[in-house]
């Protein structure tokens, strides 16, 4: 029974992080790249929080406690003169719920973009995939689960 219980949660993972991987023009859920704070906000239906400015000056707004399946994530998005350029998702919990969701989140990438990159980071795993519009970066480490969505500048483009 346990097995099963088990099981039909990783399954139903799977299936709302699929969900919340997006073909190019999306950036994170249903976000979309360029979307100021209060946009995000309204389409994620939750209020970021501001967190800091980074060392690069960008805006760094979180929302703590984001669920897809049983599964809790905190999400950090960043925004470069109001507009989202960047999405991180960092597991929250035990190692063990950290190393399966990494796991879970791998195989949902791979069915979605292919194999990717993959290369061994110290006492971590990388993953990396390419869109036309977005770097993809999935981190798996003993303790802790990072994914991010990185916006590409569009060619010859200002980085401000």
């Amino acid at each position: 029974m346990k097995r099963f219980i088990s099981v039909t949660f990783c399954l139903l993972f799977i299936l709302m992080f699929a969900i919340t991987v997006h073909a190019d023009g999306y950036a994170w859920g249903k976000t979309k790249w360029g979307m100021s704070p209060e946009q995000v906000s309204k389409v994620l239906g939750k209020k970021l929080i501001f967190d800091k400015k980074n060392d690069n000056g960008e805006d760094v707004y979180i929302l703590k406690g984001y669920k897809i399946g049983e599964f809790q994530y905190d999400v950090r998005m960043i925004f470069n003169v109001k507009k989202m350029n960047m999405v991180m998702v960092m597991g929250v919990g035990n190692s063990e719920i950290k190393e399966k969701a990494c796991a879970d989140m791998a195989s949902s990438l791979k069915e979605r973009l292919g194999h990717g990159r993959v290369s061994a980071v110290g006492n971590a795993v990388s993953r990396e995939w390419n869109t036309p519009e977005t770097y993809i970066s999935l981190m798996c480490f003993p303790d802790n689960t990072w994914l991010s969505y990185k916006k590409k500048p569009k060619p010859g483009a200002s980085k401000f």
